[in-house]
């Protein structure tokens, strides 16, 4: 038996990355009894987890962070590095624990921390590590309770996601307003701010779109914008440091004709607008009307462009730095793709990722031609793998 538990994580681990696999490994550690093999075989799963690894998967099972509560050793908890917890007590003892200083990313949920737990945590919370920060479906998320979290010590965040919560107006204004937006104190600003999965006002919209400083990435995915949240955008130039947006998840509509000519697109580097409804109609203004001579990432994945939406993109002139190109699951069939291909800007693209459509042999060579010759076209599907090097 004595190595077995090795074995098993080669081979689970040979597999690429993902939550099954996480899953697995987690249970070849919780069967090894003996701590010396415990130990060699934590070593061995970490060499290869910090080797490229995606953080959010290293998730800690809810099991592990009862058992340190519970003052139990755990001795897989080295190879986490993404932790959700679950109640506020819990939430509170683990903040304030050595257990979160190898933390990347902090998942917090429903339970409301209070300003005076979260006051408690100034000065002792070991959060030096932590890049992500998740607060989900947190509706006791206030203005006192955003400026609390911000002054904790989070000397290496990078993103903030707020998911599953309206976000009002004096809640975004301390958002804006805060160390985290802007900076300071010796505290970079953050690189990327999310809002999901939750509707957002005008109102707040308004604010975020004027007041924030700082960031790289901006995300409101899901947050039900439409044409009065499309004006708000076009309105001004928008986050002065923003060259990402992301759109994914909104009926935007005939309102993507209007984001086409905002100021903020000539700055704007990646662009994605994920299953949002559109059709080819809707992509006809956008096309026409764009110009982002900086956009290098266009993702459409998941939206009815068919071939009228291909001949729409493939006559856009305002995409001249592009080189990478998703229309994942967007109806492209081999007369899109043939539409497609006549596109003059398509030579300088990179990669262009056109999985799960309705694609065959003809529209696939129609794409190589129409690329550069050392351009990547991707095609996966239920039955078929394509992959252009």
């Amino acid at each position: 038996m004595r190595g077995q538990t090795l074995e098993r994580l080669r081979e689970v681990l040979y597999e690429p990355p993902s939550a099954a696999v996480w899953d697995a490994v987690v249970e070849a550690l919780e069967r090894e009894a003996e701590p010396v093999m415990q130990a060699l075989a934590v070593d061995y799963a970490r060499s290869v987890l910090d080797a490229g690894w995606p953080e959010r998967l290293r998730c800690a099972p809810r099991r592990w962070w009862l058992a340190l509560l519970a003052s139990q050793e755990v001795p897989g908890w080295a190879l986490v590095r993404t932790l959700e917890v679950e109640g506020s007590a819990p939430q509170a003892s683990l903040l304030r624990s050595g257990h979160v200083s190898r933390i990347a990313a902090l998942r917090l949920g429903e339970a409301p921390l209070s300003v005076g737990a979260i006051a408690q945590l100034q000065g002792s919370a070991p959060l030096g590590q932590v890049r992500t920060l998740e607060i989900a479906g947190a509706r006791w998320l206030g203005v006192r309770e955003v400026r609390a979290l911000d002054g904790l010590p989070w000397s290496a965040l990078e993103v903030l996601r707020l998911s599953g919560a309206p976000v009002g107006v004096p809640v975004m204004q301390a958002l804006c307003g805060g160390a985290w937006a802007r900076g300071g104190a010796g505290r970079p600003a953050l690189v990327s701010l999310e809002l999901a999965d939750a509707p957002l006002a005008p109102e707040a919209l308004e604010v975020l779109w004027g007041n924030l400083l700082g960031g790289r990435h901006l995300s409101l995915s899901g947050v039900s914008l439409d044409e009065r949240g499309a004006r708000v955008l076009c309105g001004s130039g928008g986050p002065p440091t923003m060259v990402s947006l992301d759109l994914s998840g909104n009926a935007l509509g005939g309102a993507l004709g209007r984001l086409g000519e905002a100021p903020f697109m000539r700055r704007l580097e990646s662009l994605e607008v994920r299953s949002s409804g559109l059709f080819w109609r809707d992509l006809r203004g956008f096309a026409r009307k764009l110009e982002a001579p900086c956009l290098e990432r266009l993702v459409l994945d998941g939206n009815f462009l068919e071939e009228e939406g291909a001949v729409q993109l493939a006559a856009c002139e305002g995409m001249r730095a592009l080189r990478v190109l998703s229309l994942v699951d967007t109806r492209l069939g081999d007369a899109g793709a043939a539409a497609l291909a006549a596109a003059p800007w398509l030579r300088r693209v990179e990669v262009l990722d056109v999985s799960e459509n309705p694609l065959g042999e003809a529209g696939l060579e129609a794409l190589r031609r129409g690329m550069g010759p050392e351009a990547q076209l991707v095609f996966r599907s239920r039955k078929v793998r394509y992959l252009d090097p």
